[in-house]
């Protein structure tokens, strides 16, 4: 049985910024939620803050909802505490790893399409 749903662009600022709460210093949380612009295209998340502009562009997704989600990215990692986030997220120079783990749910749903675009997170899952 196949379903389809769309993240608008304001709900998912909402999503980093309570990332980035937990995650960085003061000054990029304020950064963050005064001046944030975001643009979801070509498989791409595009994040202006200020005169910055930075990128998280979707590489790879695994079969299932669970699996390893791998993005490229030029996000200052100096300026995020790593020891903070959690264990299923890696984050490197030039690629960030989300691990999501398997359950009895997202093992047997098939993520058939997972794309940026018009400003929206597009997901297409298969039962």
């Amino acid at each position: 049985m196949p379903a389809h749903f769309e993240i608008d662009s304001n709900t998912s600022k909402k999503i980093l910024s309570g990332v980035l709460k937990d995650n960085s210093s003061k000054i990029i949380k304020m950064l963050f939620d005064k001046s944030t612009k975001f643009k979801f295209m070509n498989n791409t998340i595009e994040v202006k803050v200020i005169m910055f502009k930075f990128f998280l562009t979707l590489e790879k997704f695994p079969y299932s909802l669970n699996g390893v989600y791998e993005f490229s990215h030029n996000i200052p990692i100096d300026k995020i505490n790593l020891k903070d986030l959690p264990k299923n997220i890696i984050i490197n120079k030039n690629r960030i790893f989300i691990n999501v783990p398997e359950n009895i749910i997202s093992k047997n749903i098939v993520l058939k399409n997972l794309k940026f675009d018009d400003d929206k997170i597009i997901v297409d899952l298969s039962y």
